[in-house]
């Protein structure tokens, strides 16, 4: 997501005094909205939970259509060792989310990070697998994580390498893929970059993304217009691929990451360095810009219609609101809206959220 900087004063007053006075900058300019009216029967039909890692371990749950709020896991108190949900997604058909737990929060010295599931009805947790050392500081575990909807597969890249492009480090290391009814898994045999997952339908199918050479990338540039440009200047340049995980194959699907698979496997979402986004014909193969009114960093869930879950702007007119923690003082906090593509079509559906929190999106079986 876009920083903004704070005000000019405040910059020079850094300069002059030091981080101490970093808490007398203040809030920063508001962040630009996006002007309605907004639309009010894009979430007619949408069926599913929007899943939220929060402070101190909290896990919660927003239903869709009804936007009604549960709390999976209550935040530990503040005098407690507490498990952080690192990263989050589901739930699945059965009602079951995964999320990575880590103990680099812990005041224990015994840290540890563990892949668990919970269902929904019942709030109880299981414990998948559980390896030493926490997640956050080292590299243990990418941030993304992906929950198929059948089946119980769960994939993540694990022990992670930093790799430096132009304005941008990226992180990257093998693909695992675990059954979390079997409790079993391990690597797949290919490298993903740690910048999204996204299963098809049948829970076999998997599109990540891997680095490819400048060399490979070539031919495809000139198919884009705008769409990469970016990359064109980056010693590897990323793409999303679908591996199968049954034949344990591989084939190149478009330049650009972080894969949104549609709800029913017959689009994929992809974007580029610039915030831009290209729709993929996954049987044609062709490809089409999109955009969607309001978007602000990354969509969340590619469903029917060609309707999105993305982060968003907050809508002219709305109250604005802060963080009230944070290394870098109060952030405004954002939405998420649900918007259709290619379309001005847009309807709030989480009006205040801070970016930094783990959010997810699935449907369930009636």
């Amino acid at each position: 997501m876009k920083r903004y900087p704070r005000s000019t004063h405040c910059f020079y007053a850094l300069l002059a005094a030091g981080a101490a006075l970093l808490a007398s900058c203040g809030k920063p300019s508001p962040l630009p909205t996006v002007d309605g009216p907004e639309a009010t029967d894009l979430i007619e039909g949408v069926n599913g939970y929007i899943v939220i890692s929060r402070h101190r371990g909290e896990i919660a749950a927003i239903s869709l259509p009804a936007l009604e709020e549960v709390t999976l896991r209550a935040p530990a108190p503040q005098d407690q060792d507490f498990l952080q949900a690192y990263s989050v997604s589901g739930p699945d058909e059965e009602g079951r989310i995964a999320f990575i737990d880590d103990g680099g929060h812990s005041r224990s010295k015994d840290e540890r990070h563990f892949l668990k599931t919970m269902k929904l009805d019942t709030k109880q947790e299981e414990e998948v697998f559980t390896r030493p050392r926490g997640v956050l500081w080292n590299d243990l575990v990418g941030e993304h994580l992906a929950l198929a909807h059948t089946g119980g597969r769960v994939a993540f890249a694990s022990n992670l390498t930093g790799v430096q492009m132009p304005l941008a480090r990226l992180q990257a290391g093998p693909l695992e893929v675990w059954d979390v009814t079997k409790k079993k898994g391990g690597e797949v045999g290919v490298t993903a970059l740690d910048d999204g997952l996204s299963w098809f339908p049948d829970g076999k199918r998997l599109a990540y993304v891997e680095l490819i050479s400048p060399q490979e990338a070539e031919g495809h540039f000139s198919k884009l217009g705008d769409f990469g440009s970016s990359f064109k200047e980056w010693k590897k340049v990323p793409a999303a691929h679908v591996f199968d995980t049954e034949t344990g194959k591989k084939s190149f699907l478009h330049l650009g990451w972080h894969p949104q698979v549609s709800a029913d496997g017959k689009n994929v979402l992809v974007s580029d360095f610039d915030n831009r986004y290209r729709l993929i014909d996954v049987v044609s193969g062709k490809a089409e810009a999109a955009g969607w009114a309001g978007k602000w960093g990354r969509a969340i869930a590619l469903l029917g219609g060609k309707r999105v879950l993305s982060w968003g702007r907050p809508t002219t007119g709305s109250e604005v609101r802060y963080t009230n923690a944070g290394s870098r003082g109060p952030q405004q906090v954002i939405t998420l809206k649900l918007a259709e593509i290619n379309s001005d079509k847009f309807q709030t559906v989480v009006p205040y959220i801070d970016a930094r929190r783990r959010v997810s999106f699935g449907s369930v079986k009636k």
